[in-house]
């Protein structure tokens, strides 16, 4: 169920919509959030609407995927997800 949720919540995103961009930061963060789970329907949905994000608002979701990669306080499996 998570996993559609995040499907929805990509093509919300997709689809520029203005009521889902005005929780940038909280999109953002379910998205985020979701990335530590070994499920791998939710971490690939998570880096999918990760990718929405940063297709939609580079200028906003690209640093912070960044200062992710290179934050040596989260576990290396987090990190490489958010690399991919």
């Amino acid at each position: 169920v998570r996993a559609h949720a995040l499907v929805g919540l990509r093509k919300l995103v997709l689809a520029r919509d203005a009521n889902t961009l005005d929780k940038f930061d909280r999109v953002l963060e379910l998205f985020s959030g979701q990335m530590a789970s070994n499920d791998s329907y939710l971490y690939l949905g998570a880096i999918q609407g990760l990718a929405a994000l940063g297709d939609v608002a580079a200028g906003r979701t690209i640093p912070i995927l960044v200062k992710d990669y290179h934050n040596p306080k989260l576990p290396l499996e987090t990190r490489l997800k958010v690399g991919e």
